[in-house]
């Protein structure tokens, strides 16, 4: 991920963005084992998180999963993430009562333009995710929190 965000840009223009978002999916879901990945954009005209891309298990009802940003409950961790700029393990799951999870933001050109979500499916034994995971995501997080300005 480190070195699809900092190369230099292509000479044929291709954008690396989309490499960029399936290897942090890809980490999320293998290394991590979550099983949902979903990647909320920030839609300026609407002020509302909007889906545009999820991995692994579907996200219940997709099409209408819009996060209003005019509303900012402390417990919902995608506005957390998004109002706050850090990575968020606590609060209500965005799918319901999927869990342990994890959103954390987008940071392009100093705006958060995104959050990504990940989460597990509940079971009867699930377990917090532990010190070792949260610092391994948080440093996945950070390489999101400092996207440089040319990158496309």
């Amino acid at each position: 991920l480190k070195a699809c965000v900092n190369t230099e840009i292509p000479e044929d223009g291709v954008s690396r963005l989309p490499q960029a978002v399936y290897s942090t999916a890809l980490a999320l879901l293998r290394a991590f084992g979550f099983d949902r990945v979903v990647l909320l954009f920030h839609d300026r005209e609407e002020e509302v998180l909007r889906p545009v891309f999820w991995a692994g298990r579907e996200p219940l009802d997709l099409e209408n999963l819009r996060r209003d940003l005019e509303t900012f409950p402390e417990h919902e961790p995608d506005k957390v993430a998004f109002f706050h700029r850090k990575t968020v393990f606590h609060g209500d799951p965005l799918f319901e009562q999927d869990w342990p999870f994890v959103a954390f933001p987008v940071i392009w050109d100093h705006e958060v333009e995104a959050v990504f979500y990940a989460d597990r499916k509940q079971t009867k034994d699930a377990h917090p995710l532990n010190t070792e995971e949260q610092v391994s995501l948080i440093a996945l997080a950070e390489i999101w929190q400092h996207i440089p300005t040319d990158f496309r």
